[in-house]
């Protein structure tokens, strides 16, 4: 928010809502209703996408189980959740998130950031744009995960 603009923070800063999160606990997981985008004031988040729904993994192994894959750490000073809060039709989590230590994080649930946001075209703009270039980066790390793991599937079978 350094850059921001006077009226958008004293709009923002009192609809936000302060988390105080632990080492290893779940902000949230994939498949959740994609409420709130979240703002890092002290700590690191790592998301990460669980395998198994985007690769049939039975094909690998022969169990049910969760295939967890990192994509991606957020610490001080950045945020996330925007991609599906902003962009996501569906309203679900695309990804998991995890606190990485203790955490200071600040959340704003998506009709009170939309109200912010429609006072504020140019800010708006700007976190679409951000939003649309974290999910593609997303969308090609899941691609290249889908295509090792057929391939890794494909090599086995020749054995």
């Amino acid at each position: 928010f350094r850059d921001k603009p006077q009226d958008f923070l004293i709009n923002i800063i009192p609809k936000l809502k302060s988390l105080n999160l632990f080492d290893n606990d779940i902000l949230f997981s994939q498949g959740d209703q994609a409420e709130e985008i979240f703002f890092i004031f002290h700590g690191s988040v790592l998301l990460y996408i669980d395998l198994s729904e985007i690769v049939d993994m039975r094909t690998i192994v022969k169990e049910d189980s969760c295939f967890n894959v990192a994509l991606a750490i957020y610490s001080n000073s950045s945020y996330f959740g925007d991609n599906d809060v902003l962009l996501q039709k569906n309203g679900y989590r695309s990804i998991s998130g995890i606190c990485q230590g203790d955490c200071q994080i600040y959340a704003i649930k998506n009709n009170l950031l939309e109200e912010c946001l429609e006072k504020n075209p140019k800010i708006k703009k700007t976190m679409i744009k951000i939003a649309q270039e974290k999910n593609n980066y997303y969308q090609i790390l899941k691609d290249e995960l889908k295509t090792k793991y057929k391939s890794k599937r494909s090599l086995e079978q020749l054995y």
